[in-house]
């Protein structure tokens, strides 16, 4: 099958000896490609050995030979990357193989609000059953506890604990809870307690 304008050959739709099916597209560059084995590749050859390969019912290579989506099974779907699996999609769960990163919030049991408002204005958060529930990072090193949008509880980079306070350095060797306005509860680096 072949579409030709003015001259110019713009699809070609073939069978190659291997039984591959591909197609052709801008003058002869190949654009995807249907394999013996079902699998599918967009602007690439799908892999015919290697972990992807041995692994996967059927897979969907993008852009390369190793990378893109498989299907495991029934119901069952893989991000693949440079032949090794990335993330695995079930009914029931969602299962990511290597280190995730979050540019933003993330909810447990809730989808967290696009405004920053509910935690002090600050974007990384985890929200926890609803969207002003959670934790949040305050600043380098400094995290934030919050209910209804107010914050409850805060842990310095230096180890100091405030209850619905931020707390106050008061003395380096000491690491210090502080409730409130009610004052500090300090432990020292040898072992004794200061209130």
């Amino acid at each position: 099958f072949k579409q030709d304008i003015d001259g110019t050959e713009k699809l070609h739709l073939y069978a190659d000896n291997s039984s591959n099916i591909i197609l052709e597209g801008n003058g002869g560059s190949e654009r995807l490609r249907i394999d013996s084995n079902g699998n599918l590749g967009i602007s690439c050859t799908p892999k015919t050995s290697g972990t992807l390969f041995s692994t996967v019912d059927h897979f969907i290579a993008i852009g390369d030979s190793d990378t893109g989506i498989a299907q495991d099974g029934d119901g069952q779907l893989e991000l693949w990357a440079n032949d090794q699996e990335s993330a695995n999609f079930t009914a029931s769960q969602v299962t990511l193989k290597k280190t995730t990163v979050i540019e933003n919030a993330l909810g447990v049991g809730v989808l967290p609000s696009s405004s920053n408002n509910d935690f002090g204005n600050k974007t990384y958060k985890l929200c926890i059953g609803d969207s002003d529930t959670g934790f949040a990072q305050i600043s380098d090193g400094n995290l934030a506890c919050y209910t209804n949008a107010v914050e409850r509880l805060r842990i310095t980079s230096t180890g100091q604990i405030g209850i619905t306070k931020t707390p106050k350095e008061w003395n380096t060797s000491y690491r210090s809870l502080q409730i409130h306005d009610a004052g500090y509860i300090a432990g020292s680096t040898d072992n004794s307690f200061v209130a």
